[in-house]
């Protein structure tokens, strides 16, 4: 899906027009009434990497299998984040090469676990859901601050106890193979023929120091919030793209397609709207809700269409 357009009827915004383009590079569109937004994340890449986009010696987490096989020469490689992605990565690495030197590079001073005990847990029941959507938007925040560390920068405790073994094991042999840069900031990433230059500041002693990588791993996480860009056409009907209870897209009286979001409300429904924990209960919500619209419809014709509600 590359675009969503607005189709009138008289005074009314009654249809989406919605714009997609397959692997041959056509373009196809399709009328709907309703539409649900479930495109997940899109990678997060830092702003000091944006610059390097497209050179082969540098990747996000999210294709990290396909990619490292086309480093199997490196000797230099950093995992750039402190979650479970760069903390599996890490391992990864110092299990596939036996030789290759790899720097675990973030900005905490220590890699902290996930806490999945049973009370913590329960924030990622469904009823927990209904606690967070009706709670005034400055407890939600403070909600996702406190509970941050279930979901994001929290690798299993297993995982940080091989990591600390292997830092262990380098310290008692006195061979350094890898380093465990806590507590640095990339300030600049620069392209050379030799490799990725880094610019890297050492927060606790506010100096900096350069590094050279053969490869770089971004395991800096995903930002949900492409849907905006799909949903441009249509701000002139939205205040803020905020969501009902529902998932539902709240709008003005003119306008009168449904447009859902799955998985992309964290902040008006909880920590566990990009998780897995409420996917099926949330899916019936939103199929009810497409179920009640219908019902309710007037028979407003389509043409061009496969189905009156449209997933991507």
């Amino acid at each position: 899906m590359i675009e969503v357009l607005p189709e009138k009827l008289g005074d009314d915004i009654s249809l989406l027009r919605v714009r997609s383009r397959d692997s041959a590079q056509i373009i196809h569109e399709r009328l709907t009434r309703s539409l649900v937004i479930s495109i997940g994340g899109q990678p997060r890449i830092p702003d000091c990497f944006m610059s390097l986009k497209g050179d082969a010696r540098i990747f996000h987490s999210n294709n990290y299998l396909k990619e490292i096989k086309q480093h199997s020469h490196a000797k230099r490689i950093a995992v750039v984040g402190a979650g479970q992605s760069a903390s599996e990565i890490f391992m990864d690495l110092h299990n596939r090469f036996d030789t290759v030197q790899v720097d675990l590079i973030m900005r905490a001073r220590s890699i902290k676990p996930s806490d999945d005990s049973p009370f913590v847990n329960e924030i990622f029941n469904t009823d927990f859901t209904d606690y967070v959507f009706n709670s005034p938007e400055q407890e939600r925040s403070k909600i996702l601050g406190e509970f941050w560390h279930t979901n994001y920068a929290a690798p299993d405790l297993v995982l940080i106890e091989q990591i600390f073994n292997v830092f262990y094991r380098q310290k008692v042999s006195g061979v350094e193979r890898h380093r465990f840069l806590r507590r640095h900031e990339v300030r600049k990433a620069i392209a050379k023929p030799e490799g990725i230059q880094f610019t890297l500041h050492d927060l606790n002693t506010d100096t900096a120091r350069t590094a050279a990588y053969d490869a770089v791993v971004l395991a800096t996480g995903y930002h949900r919030d492409h849907y905006k860009s799909l949903l441009t056409s249509l701000n002139p009907y939205f205040t803020d793209l905020t969501v009902d209870r529902q998932y539902r897209v709240c709008s003005t009286p003119h306008f009168k397609p449904a447009i859902f979001l799955q998985g992309a409300c964290e902040s008006s429904h909880g920590l566990s709207d990009t998780l897995l924990s409420v996917t099926a209960v949330r899916t019936s919500e939103i199929a009810q809700a497409v179920l009640n619209l219908l019902s309710q419809s007037k028979n407003v014709p389509i043409e061009r269409t496969k189905s009156s509600a449209l997933a991507c």
